[in-house]
């Protein structure tokens, strides 16, 4: 049959119609970014995204940008949604380099017709922040989880991704295969950080989930289709409650950069330095408990109730601190009179004469810290042990503990961990009556009136994950948001009120959501392979890293020192080590070279201190030579929990900075030459470029080693070489002093100097291009002053003393400067 000529003309109009808005494109761009933006007739997604043109997606797929899970209680019935389809009305509004995209009525009749999804993308230059607001949810639908964003981007081989599990980890060539999932933040043990990167010889992508608040998401990253999905799930706030509207928690920041893991840390920084509500406030009770954990050279650990009376383990702790002849510190397990198993949260009461004790090593040893273990997260229900006690445990529990305890969909308790065979119960931060049980027992372990030590230890604080809380008593958002945060902050404050100013709190993980509210993290397990130290780039100098995981009496074992030599060059004070470790005059040949081992550790890291504990990590510096591996067995705490292999460079090198010195640090991690090879050395040697650290003036170079000092060499001229040769299990720092420091410019904009640096009254800008604007942020990321300067002078006499940064504005480049108000 044939149409009429009217009819088919419309068909085909409408066709193309159908066609043409299929194959809509909306563009942002701004600099070196353009986002192409696809609209169809019921959906939207990112079709590409260009640095100067090179396309970084990968178009053999479209993946959802968003998508809703939502739960509808009329029909008891579980519906999805995405960016991509199954939206009645979809607009797209751009203005140069902004985009706002509205999804509106849905055509799910499962879904309220008022739901509506708003995106907004903003860029500028090499940077694009991200939004997603969900409004209208109605009467009979809840908002349950948000996955936004997710991407698939291009992975063409000679490429690298890092994502922040430990430190910060690497996998090479993506695209053929990598798995980082269950990224649950903030976690310890697998999601220290909340940003990722993407790196190549062109180009980088910087994946920032600038949050604040440090709410709970889940990071997923799995080679997918010759790309790489980058996929973040957020659980909504309330998320069973009707109607609760959402808005994303902070910004997802997609920027472009060159360069790699390093230049990627310097973003986040840059971010969490001036907005995060985690970056620590400088004061002089802070700066008080950082020395007096920042100056310890060796952590040691043991068990009180099991290794003799209080007396008997002060005996064996004064043998080792004169062994190593420099601050130690002391983590003490078991000083409880209850074992740890029985009736616990109750710590109390400690063994007799414990106080006394503590008070002979640390008054007698100037330096040196007694740190007792108490847990911080959970609760001995009473259930499933074999402890004559657990009747007693039980009642305690459901007294006392469980109506704080973390709570199910379904209202049952949360259970966490298996020690001594107990079923024990996670504890909620929020909740008043766990927070006091932990203020009390810090209270009483740093009392001089009671046991009077100088620092305490608060299990899996950082180190387990946040949990998602549903009970409604509890007074927080339900699931989602940031109360696991808010609760150890509202705890963690009221314990420092009570605590002497030098006394310092420390906890296991490495978690960054903390940072602020504590002195010092325990992260064992740290010290594996395809590490870098992105976290140390980012947090050196404002809280300490300590303990090291090596396992015990594998003393004569290559992981023993290659993890060990890993962790204190990445700048870990050297942990966990065995009480007893340096003790005993019949020792085997094999436990007195790890004993020497890390009191050589121990010493370096003391003559150090101002730099590793209170200075900049800095870029590493290449070496030349022929570097041989090392290569040994290790658990994987944050991934697999089982054993992996290891094949690292046996010369571990970084870099620091404090002021006009700075150190380049080497340590080598073999334990004797492979058969066949003359001598213990490793030779290669280092090229130094003084304009790369801002140093000024004639340089002094000297060679420190953990038991000496070297002559002090004069250099002139920008770079020198330095060739080096390093002993098995040597250690190396060469003191690098300039005769003043340039400026502490980011070091993207080498050309801007601020002097005098540091000023009590005024500074000059020392920058060539006329300046638009100048913003003075304070550490809270607030704008304490803000000018467009005369003669580029600025006067800051109403300033307070303490750290700042200086965003300077110069023909629409925006450009940041450190400052000391002194």
């Amino acid at each position: 049959m044939t149409l009429p000529f009217k009819t088919t003309t419309s068909f085909i109009l409408l066709l193309f119609l159908n066609i043409s808005l299929l194959f809509a494109q909306d563009i942002i761009t701004s600099g070196r970014i353009r986002i192409s933006i696809a609209k169809n007739a019921n959906g939207i997604s990112i079709s590409s995204i260009k640095d100067n043109g090179i396309e970084l997606l990968n178009t053999t797929q479209d993946p959802a940008l968003f998508t809703l899970f939502i739960h509808n209680s009329n029909t008891n019935s579980d519906e999805t949604i995405s960016a991509l389809s199954n939206w009645g009305a979809v607009a797209i509004s751009t203005n140069g380099g902004n985009a706002t995209i509205t999804l509106s009525n849905p055509t799910n009749v499962n879904l309220a017709p008022t739901l509506t999804s708003i995106i907004t993308i903003s860029t500028d230059n090499e940077k694009s922040s991200w939004d997603l607001a969900v409004t209208g949810l109605g009467n009979t639908c809840s908002l349950m989880d948000v996955v936004f964003p997710q991407l698939n981007i291009r992975a063409n081989g000679n490429d690298t991704f890092l994502y922040p599990l430990y430190s910060g980890q690497l996998t090479k060539n993506p695209g053929a295969g990598i798995d980082y999932s269950n990224g649950i933040y903030p976690r310890g043990w697998t999601t220290t950080m909340q940003f990722l990167s993407y790196y190549n010889a062109n180009y980088g992508m910087y994946f920032g989930f600038h949050d604040p608040n440090a709410s709970i998401k889940d990071f997923n990253i799995k080679n997918e289709n010759g790309g790489v999905r980058i996929k973040c799930t957020i659980p909504a706030t309330d998320k069973t409650e009707k109607g609760n509207d959402w808005e994303m928690p902070g910004h997802f920041e997609l920027d472009l950069y060159n360069g790699d893991w390093y230049d990627a840390a310097l973003i986040y920084k840059e971010w969490v330095s001036t907005s995060a509500e985690y970056w620590p406030t400088e004061s002089a009770a802070r700066t008080a408990r950082q020395h007096s954990i920042g100056d310890i050279g060796i952590w040691l650990t043991n068990y009180i109730a099991i290794d003799g009376t209080p007396a008997q383990n002060q005996g064996y702790m004064q043998t080792a601190v004169n062994f190593y002849d420099f601050p130690v510190g002391w983590h003490i397990y078991e000083w409880n009179a209850y074992k740890f198993d029985h009736f616990y949260p109750n710590f109390f009461p400690e063994i007799d004469g414990l106080d006394n004790m503590v008070a002979n090593i640390q008054d007698n040893n100037e330096g040196t810290v007694v740190m007792p273990y108490i847990n911080g997260r959970i609760w001995d229900t009473g259930i499933g042990g074999n402890d004559p006690g657990d009747a007693e445990a039980a009642v305690y529990f459901n007294n006392e503990g469980l109506a704080a305890a973390v709570k199910n969909s379904d209202g049952s308790f949360r259970k966490d961990g298996n020690f001594a065979n107990n079923v024990w119960a996670t504890m909620c931060p929020t909740q008043t009556n766990w927070q006091n049980i932990l203020i009390d027992a810090a209270n009483k372990i740093t009392n001089d009136n009671r046991i009077g030590s100088k620092a305490v230890y608060l299990d899996m604080v950082a180190a387990a994950g946040a949990i998602q809380c549903m009970d409604k008593t509890h007074g927080h958002t339900l699931g989602g948001g940031s109360y696991w945060r808010d609760g150890y902050v509202q705890m963690l404050e009221k314990i420092h009120t009570t605590l002497p100013i030098d006394r310092f709190i420390t906890v296991e993980g490495g978690c960054d959501y903390l940072v602020d509210q504590v002195d010092g993290f325990m992260i064992g397990g740290w010290q594996t392979r395809d590490q870098v130290p992105a976290w140390q780039v980012i947090y050196t100098g404002k809280v300490q890293l300590i303990a090291t995981k090596t396992g015990t009496n594998l003393y004569d074992n290559q992981a023993f020192y290659g993890r060990l030599s890993q962790g204190f060059a990445y700048g870990v004070q050297t942990g966990r080590q065995s009480l007893f470790l340096p003790i005993g005059p019949n020792a085997t040949p094999q436990k007195q070279m790890a004993a020497n081992y890390t009191r050589s550790l121990g010493r370096m890291r003391y003559k150090l201190r101002n730099f590793m504990s209170y200075g900049e990590m800095k870029r590493p510096l290449k070496i030349n030579g022929n570097i041989p591996t090392i290569t040994y067995d290790v658990i994987d705490w944050g991934g697999s929990r089982g054993i992996i292999t290891i094949t690292n460079p046996a010369i571990r090198k970084t870099v620091w900075q404090n002021k006009n010195e700075v150190i380049v640090l080497f340590a080598n991690g073999r334990i004797q030459s492979p058969i066949g090879v003359e001598g213990g050395n490793i030779d290669f040697s280092f090229d130094f470029n003084k304009e790369e650290y801002g140093l000024v003036g004639n340089l002094t170079i000297q060679e420190i080693t953990p038991t000496a000092e070297g002559a002090i060499e004069n250099a002139s001229g920008n770079t020198f070489p330095k060739d080096v040769s390093l002993a098995n299990l040597g250690l190396v720092a060469y003191k690098i002093t300039g005769e003043g420091v340039l400026s502490v410019a980011s070091e993207n904009t080498p050309s801007l100097t601020i002097y005098p640096n540091p000023s009590s009254n005024s500074f000059t800008i020392d920058y060539i291009d006329k300046i638009e604007n100048v913003q003075i942020f304070n550490t809270l990321g607030q704008i304490v002053l803000e000018t467009v300067p005369e003669n580029k002078k600025i006067d800051i006499t109403t300033l307070s003393k303490g750290f700042y940064l200086i965003t300077l504005w110069s023909e629409g480049k925006k450009h940041t400067v450190k400052f000391i108000k002194k």
